[in-house]
């Protein structure tokens, strides 16, 4: 039912293009969510420091 590639490398495109892809799709995944939240940061950074003199203390 499984099996278990005990040398498969996810360089190799041509012998192992499931595994190539699979690796590229979920690196492509994981920075395009890191930059996301990095820049979605940012953002609200730069927001909070421009509003800085509309805080009022509580």
């Amino acid at each position: 039912f499984a099996g278990y590639l005990t040398h498969a490398t996810h360089h190799d495109r041509d012998t192992y293009p499931w595994l190539f892809w699979s690796f590229w799709g979920m690196t492509a995944l994981l920075v395009g969510t890191l930059t996301f939240a990095l820049l979605h940061t940012l953002a609200w950074l730069v927001r909070l420091y421009l509003s800085r003199d509309e805080w009022k203390a509580h």
